[in-house]
């Protein structure tokens, strides 16, 4: 892994491009060989260090203090890490947060119920009031940016 890291650094072309290295040793090897590799792949030149499944706070916290880059913290509702909100992931030393699949999960959940309420009524217009209006779904894709760029260059009307 600290080879394929080095390639990555010799590669990396723009400042911008993060590498981040993971290791799920933690769940089949223990927190100190989880550690331990997380160290090598910070001496070998990754920028972030996500150490896979660790399994109570005070582990997180050891993470952070052992590895001397900044950390990743997995967040996943049913998984073996627990979910800390995030100030208190950044007092045990975490650098950076992510929340895999939680959105496509509770869209998922929406979506069943949707279809549910389609299925056993004929219609959706039970759950109109929790649903986005047009506009506000267009405007989570830029409608008012496109529109003024569009008025920047329309010169005349079609006939």
């Amino acid at each position: 892994m600290t080879a394929k890291i080095e390639a990555a650094r010799a590669a990396r072309s723009s400042p911008d491009f993060l590498i981040v290295a993971r290791t799920d040793a933690r769940s089949s090897l223990g927190l100190d060989e989880a550690i331990a590799r997380g160290r090598a792949f910070a001496a070998a030149g990754a920028d972030v260090i996500f150490v896979e499944s660790p399994e109570s706070a005070a582990e997180m916290r050891a993470i952070c203090a052992a590895i001397p880059a900044p950390t990743l913290a997995n967040m996943v509702e049913g998984g073996r890490t627990p979910i800390l909100p995030q100030a208190e992931l950044a007092e045990l030393g975490y650098k950076i947060a992510i929340y895999p699949n939680a959105l496509t999960r509770i869209m998922a959940r929406a979506g069943q119920r949707l279809l549910a309420e389609l299925k056993s009524t004929g219609t959706t217009a039970a759950l109109a009031d929790e649903m986005l209006t047009h506009g506000e779904l267009w405007d989570l894709f830029g409608r008012r940016e496109w529109a003024e760029l569009e008025a920047r260059f329309v010169t005349r009307r079609a006939p």
